[in-house]
Parts: structure tokens; C-alpha cells; sequence
């Protein structure tokens, strides 16, 4: 008998934890359906070829090797850390710095950013290849582009790590861009072993470092001081759940259990929305509210209505299966969503 994943598999079991739902992994959710933020995020969780499970002799599901479900996967780490910056909207204060971590700095000021996640595109006719993650943004000098290949805590380089990054650079639309870098995103253990295996020919930073310009850039945020800190506190939470200890920062935040609690029910949720916070900050909390709850062995309720109908892990591997005319295809995996209106110039 097939059953969906068992809620003993959301319990909190450290770094082999998978989730049910794509809204307990992503704190910092999208606002709504018709969003950007969601068009990116489900290139992640909605792709069935990624995504796998096998039917264990008890009838349960069970995920395969590579999967954005399954907590400490580098496919989980990447969108799970980075789509935080959707909450910062000033690009202009921590994009340059982002790219300082590689050597790189904008030209000028920087008018606007955009990115998505495993990016699948042709790069010479006949081969194609797919990038962690795509930042494009916008400065005086027009469109740049950075790819990053981002590893997970002790993730190993592989042959084409090593000699063949530049295929990235050479995706169809990529290579359209004049000003393009490939980049290498990495725990700050793995730093040395990295560098001495590409001969630093490739630049290369820490997610420790990332997530320092995520709690620089929560100093600036539309909020008092209280939430502030908060929202650096859950930061620092999401990144050690993820693997990644983050040392050198300021000590005493802790989550504030009266605001998230960490229980992801209705009145949870609604003591946030009392709150009255701008909307990006407004969903992060209600995000990490969600996160932390499945994380403690709870179901949470989904925090926003719509999350409702977004279908599970188990059900959109057992339709896929089933030739669910639904699923994701070639050409939405193609979709350049790294270039979007947000990169441009207003």
C-alpha cells in the first residue's frame, strides 16, 4: 500500500528531516501566487525529476539521493538561505556587497537585482547544464550577470566543478551579457580545499559571509528594533539548521518564542499579522513561524490561505508517476527568470 510521507518523517530528526510541503522549507515565503518570489521558488519544488521518492517494503515514501525536501541537501540549503534576500528590497545596499564576497563590485549604483534556482539552459547546441543560482542585476553600465555553484556544508567538487564551469557562462542567454562571472558558494571549511582544487582560478565565499550581509542588511529594515532583531535571530536559526554555523556576530539574539512560538497554527500566525509589518518582513515571520514548526514535530497549518492548494512532496512525485498532465516540463525549467523586470532600470 502507497501512503504519503508519514508525519513520523517530519519530526525533527537534524539534517535528515524531510518536509511535506514546500512552505515549512522557504521562511522567507512570497507574498502571493502571482509573484516573482513564487514563479522561483517553484521551479524548486514543483520539479518531479528532482524530487524523487521510492516505495519502501512498508508501502511509506521515502526521498531519493538529490532533493529539495530533504533538510541539509544542497538543493534544500540554496533557496532556503538565499531567498531571504527577498525581504531586503534595497538592492542597491546589499548587492555590492554580495558581490565584494568575490571580488566583484558594480559599477556605479546598482538599480535593481533579480535571481531564480536551477536554471536549465542549452550552452553549446547540443548539451545543457543548470546553475544553482542566477543574480543578475542592473547598474550604470547596464545588465551584469553572476552564477553561482553552491555546495553544501563538505560537499565535494566534481570533475566539471573543477575545469568546466565556464559552460555556465555560456548558456544561451547568459553568454548574451557582456559583463558575466561564475563563482563558487561554499561552508567556510570547505574554503581552502575549494581554492586549492580550482588553483584559485575560480573566486570563491562563504555562506557564513552571506549570511552576515543578510543580518547587516536586517539592521535597515522598516521596523523597530525589536523585530529587527527578531528577523537577525531567525536568520542565524535558519542558517544553523541548514549546517551553517555562523560565528563573529553580535551574541544575545535569541527568537523571541512570544512572536514565533514555532507551533505554525492560526493564532500563531495571527499574532504576527497583528503586527501591522510591512509585507515582505510580515511573510518572513509567518515563514519561520511555519519552518520552525515542522522542525519541532508539528504539522503547521499553512500560514497564508492560498499555500492550501499547493500540492505535497508525496503527491506531486506519486502524479508525475500517474502522467499528470500538471507537472513541471522542459520548457518551464527553461523559463529565464533570473531576468526579470526587477533587474531593470525603473
Amino acid at each position: 500500500m502507497m501512503t504519503n510521507l508519514s508525519n513520523a518523517s517530519l519530526k525533527n530528526n537534524g539534517s535528515t528531516m524531510t518536509h511535506e510541503f514546500w512552505w515549512t522549507c522557504i521562511p522567507a515565503l512570497p507574498t502571493g501566487r502571482d509573484t516573482h518570489a513564487y514563479r522561483v521558488l517553484k521551479r524548486v519544488w514543483f520539479d518531479h525529476t528532482m524530487n524523487t521518492l521510492r516505495i519502501e517494503p512498508d508501502g511509506t515514501l521515502k526521498p531519493n539521493g538529490r532533493n529539495f525536501y530533504t533538510a541539509g541537501k544542497e538543493d534544500h540549503i540554496t533557496p532556503v538561505l538565499f531567498q531571504t534576500f527577498t525581504i531586503f528590497e534595497d538592492h542597491a545596499r546589499w548587492v555590492p556587497k554580495l558581490l565584494a564576497l568575490f571580488g566583484l563590485q558594480p559599477t556605479g549604483a546598482v538599480r535593481g537585482a533579480s535571481w531564480s534556482y536551477l536554471f536549465e539552459e542549452f550552452y553549446d547546441g547540443r548539451k545543457f547544464c543548470i546553475a544553482d543560482i542566477v543574480l543578475s542585476w542592473h547598474d550604470d553600465a547596464g545588465e551584469a550577470v553572476l552564477v553561482l555553484e553552491a555546495k553544501a556544508p563538505k560537499g565535494s567538487l566534481t570533475a566539471k566543478d573543477i575545469d568546466g564551469l565556464g559552460r555556465y557562462l555560456s548558456m544561451l542567454s547568459i553568454r548574451k551579457v557582456s559583463r558575466r562571472w561564475v563563482c563558487f558558494l561554499v561552508d567556510e571549511n570547505d574554503l581552502a580545499q575549494v581554492q586549492a582544487a580550482t588553483r584559485s582560478t575560480v573566486p570563491a565565499a562563504s555562506w557564513q559571509d552571506l549570511v552576515r550581509i543578510q543580518i547587516e542588511s536586517a539592521k535597515s529594515l522598516a521596523c523597530d528594533r525589536v523585530i529587527q532583531d527578531l528577523v537577525s535571530a531567525l536568520i542565524l536559526e535558519h542558517a544553523a539548521y541548514c549546517g551553517i554555523r555562523v560565528t563573529k556576530l553580535d551574541a544575545g539574539r535569541e527568537v523571541n518564542p512570544e512572536i514565533v512560538p514555532g507551533i505554525g497554527t492560526a493564532e500563531s500566525y495571527g499574532r504576527i499579522l497583528e503586527l501591522k509589518l510591512p509585507a515582505l518582513i510580515q511573510s518572513f515571520l509567518v515563514g519561520s513561524e511555519a519552518a520552525l514548526a515542522a522542525r519541532g514535530g508539528h504539522r503547521p497549518q499553512p500560514p497564508m490561505s492560498w499555500l492550501s492548494s499547493d500540492p505535497g512532496s508525496a503527491e506531486i512525485w506519486l502524479n508525475s508517476r500517474a502522467g499528470d498532465l500538471q507537472r513541471q516540463s522542459v520548457p518551464d525549467r527553461r523559463v529565464v527568470l533570473w531576468r526579470s523586470n526587477r533587474a531593470r532600470p525603473a
